[in-house]
């Protein structure tokens, strides 16, 4: 993945008006995404955060993220 795609997908993330539609853009993308693990894990925690705050919390915490990589189905090791 390019740093341009990188930039489009984070910005697109960042955009997504709910968290279904964040889930949906997630797994049209999560072939590539495993190939980025880095990436994932950032876009991952970027959505706790934004579930955190809509749930007026302060801090994303790792239950959180821990509940999206299920959501996903992302296998965690």
């Amino acid at each position: 993945m390019t740093v341009t795609q990188e930039i489009m997908l984070i910005r697109t993330s960042e955009a997504a008006s709910t968290h279904e539609d964040w889930l949906s853009l997630m797994r049209v993308t999560m072939e590539a995404l495993l190939r980025e693990p880095r990436l994932l894990a950032e876009l991952i925690w970027g959505e706790a955060a934004r579930q955190a705050a809509r749930h007026q919390c302060k801090y994303p915490t790792s239950s959180e993220a821990l509940k999206i990589f299920d959501e996903l189905g992302t296998p965690r090791h």
